[in-house]
């Protein structure tokens, strides 16, 4: 065993040990879905659990047959050339773990108070309302790419390309309100399967439409993310190649590419901005990875939301992604989350934090919006936490 793959290893060993005890001190069972909870749980799946494989495996190369390029395709951990990028990722998770054990409160204190009970009645009317609200998408989707026989034959990815083509940013508006109701649905999907799973409901219909509205969901958008983002609230997996990107990002920003700055967080901002006014309005940073690492090629990369940060600030973003999750405890701690009044927002957040682990930060910033007008213009937190119960439970039904 070579002395890289031993201090690698040591490095793991440092990151699942206080891992493992952040998760421990974050664990409610007054309020079990947590926008810090779910961005610890996110940098777990999408960051540390793709490492370990690649340390254990001395890295890896995807198969020639996939078609990537050579700038990325291979990550050798026996060269000294990765050892600054394992070290950077090293210190970032390192720190924002210790940052959970700083900053938040003892198990016996945070689970001190009466878990939220959460209205079965008025969650069941939120599944169906989204549930609706998709199945009028989907035909809509359908009726754009022709009918059904053009749809199922186009790639998702593809597609989505022709519509922008087609609509401009009248689609990307409609595929974001789209994306958030989605997450919508599987926020309300999450907090019923919480109850079932806790057996303060045996409601088994409703767990088939749920399941039903999910796999429907990776049918109809060609993303598998939205099962992924319900499991992991219970499960967990990899995605090693976003972890490869990361170590080359690493690499190459401020030597072979130059950094950018911040530029790809101002799409945040910018994206509502007609491009036909602003024509020189920003790519997202999976699209300027793309035209970085595949030039050319119509597709897109992601290297995790520490990818993004070191792309924009270099070593800044060993100190960064820590200072992201002392903001995010703040928040999940802050009156408008903790009281219980927002139950659904919190659960929302919950699942686009597992996911902004991965993608970029503008991309969840605007879905977010988009989440945030959607459940306030349809009332859909109201009544949904049922104050005054002990524990989670169902409405009583009539």
């Amino acid at each position: 065993m070579s002395f890289l793959r031993i201090v690698y290893i040591l490095f793991l060993a440092t990151l699942f040990y206080t891992y493992w005890i952040a998760l421990s001190r974050l664990r409610s069972k007054r309020l079990p879905l947590t926008p810090i909870l779910g961005w610890m749980v996110g940098l777990g799946y999408f960051i540390l659990a793709p490492l370990t494989i690649l340390v254990l495996n001395g890295g890896y190369s995807i198969p020639d047959i996939i078609g990537a390029n050579d700038q990325y395709a291979s990550v050798d951990l026996a060269s000294k050339t990765y050892f600054l990028p394992m070290t950077v990722i090293w210190l970032a998770l390192l720190l924002s773990f210790l940052s959970v054990l700083l900053f938040s409160p003892s198990q016996g204190h945070a689970t001190s108070e009466p878990s939220l009970g959460v209205n079965e009645r008025k969650l069941k009317k939120i599944l169906f309302l989204t549930s609706a609200i998709a199945a009028v998408d989907y035909v809509v989707q359908i009726h754009l790419a022709g009918g059904i026989e053009p749809f199922l034959l186009s790639h998702w990815y593809l597609r989505q390309d022709e519509m922008f083509t087609l609509y401009g940013d009248l689609y990307v508006f409609y595929s974001r309100a789209s994306l958030a109701n989605q997450i919508v649905f599987a926020a309300s999907g999450a907090l019923f399967a919480g109850m079932y799973l806790q057996k303060y409901t045996r409601n088994w219909r409703v767990m088939i439409l749920i399941a039903f509205g999910l796999i429907m969901q990776m049918v109809m958008s060609g993303n598998r993310i939205f099962i992924a983002l319900f499991g992991l609230a219970f499960l967990d997996g990899t995605e090693a190649a976003n972890v490869m990107i990361l170590l080359h990002v690493i690499n190459d920003f401020g030597s072979k590419f130059e950094y950018l700055h911040g530029l790809s967080y101002s799409k945040a901002v910018t994206f509502v901005l007609p491009r036909r006014l602003y024509p020189m309005k920003t790519e997202n940073f999976p699209n300027l990875l793309a035209g970085l690492y595949e030039p050319g090629q119509i597709t897109s990369l992601g290297a995790t939301q520490l990818g993004e940060l070191y792309a924009n600030f270099g070593v800044l973003s060993v100190l960064l992604l820590p200072i992201v999750t002392v903001l995010l405890m703040m928040l999940s701690a802050g009156s408008l989350l903790a009281n219980g009044k927002h139950l659904l927002v919190s659960a929302a957040l919950f699942l686009l934090l597992i996911w902004s682990a991965r993608a970029s930060f503008e991309d969840n910033v605007i879905t977010f919006v988009f989440v945030l007008l959607l459940i306030r213009g349809f009332g859909l937190s109201k009544n949904l936490n049922l104050a005054g119960d002990l524990q989670l439970t169902s409405a009583v039904e009539g």
